[in-house]
């Protein structure tokens, strides 16, 4: 996998190809966790978990897609 997306023709091509390849690196990241895993809290003082994150990604990409 390339560190950065290729380069397209347009501006929107170059962010739909960069949030593509961002999504498929969150995704690989958590690929195999178990839900309870995905729902704990690495930190004890925050609420932060990478079910969360991983949820707050493709929520800020939708809306950047939109």
């Amino acid at each position: 996998m390339p560190l950065f997306p290729a380069t397209r023709d347009t501006e929107r091509e170059n962010l739909l190809e960069w949030i593509d390849a961002e999504l498929v690196n969150a995704r690989s990241i958590v690929h195999g966790l178990t839900g309870d895993q995905l729902r704990a809290c690495p930190v004890p003082s925050s609420e932060l978990t990478l079910g969360w994150l991983i949820l707050h990604i493709g929520e800020v990409a939708e809306s950047w897609t939109a």
